[in-house]
């Protein structure tokens, strides 16, 4: 009890000490954000969808390399789970998943063939950001953000993640493959009766 106003009581013989509890001490505590609108809990539950791939491509490298960490921070802020390359999740870091770009060979037609054809070799580079734990409802707004936002020239394609995602990143290598197929072979009976094995 919270003790306010004392009294002073002169008796005969001695002086008492009384005091009185406030009317503030007896009143229960009111949360001043719920004084007016009562807190309201957010009890529904949105399906999720497993982990996309959000796929940035253009021509332009510059343009779409800050688009791309454009499109990380705001899936941060959507409170989306970022994934790095290695299938951690990714909070205060910043990753960036690229392969390598594809080249497409244009020839100049010219009527007259004395002179040489040209060549030209446009690029088309490619972004990558993988998320996981996307509510759908958040998705859709995420979505029209990134179409409102994109630069000119950079195509933006959302997907679910798949086992392609994981084979284009990585360059083949010839030899090993070329090591392979020669395994390959040595399992063929034909081979073996050849090499005297069997």
């Amino acid at each position: 009890m919270k003790l306010l106003k004392s009294q002073w009581i002169i008796g005969t013989a001695m002086i008492q000490h009384i005091r009185e509890a406030s009317l503030r001490s007896k009143v229960k505590k009111i949360n001043p954000w719920e004084l007016y609108e009562p807190m309201i809990k957010n009890t529904k539950v949105y399906p999720e969808y497993p982990t996309l791939t959000l796929q940035l491509d253009s021509m332009d490298f510059v343009p779409l390399e800050k688009f791309h960490s454009y499109a990380h921070r705001k899936a941060r802020q959507f409170k989306f789970k970022v994934i790095d390359r290695y299938g951690f999740i990714l909070v205060p870091a910043k990753e960036h998943y690229a392969i390598p770009p594809t080249k497409t060979a244009l020839k100049l037609e010219k009527p007259d063939k004395r002179k040489p054809e040209k060549e030209i070799v446009l690029s088309t580079y490619h972004r990558f950001l993988r998320l996981s734990e996307v509510p759908c409802v958040r998705l859709s707004l995420y979505l029209y953000l990134m179409q409102a936002h994109a630069p000119v020239g950079i195509t933006i394609t959302i997907r679910k993640q798949e086992q392609m995602d994981e084979d284009i990143r990585y360059i083949p290598d010839e030899i090993l493959e070329a090591k392979k197929a020669e395994l390959l072979s040595l399992d063929d009976p034909k081979t073996r009766k050849l090499l005297g094995w069997e």
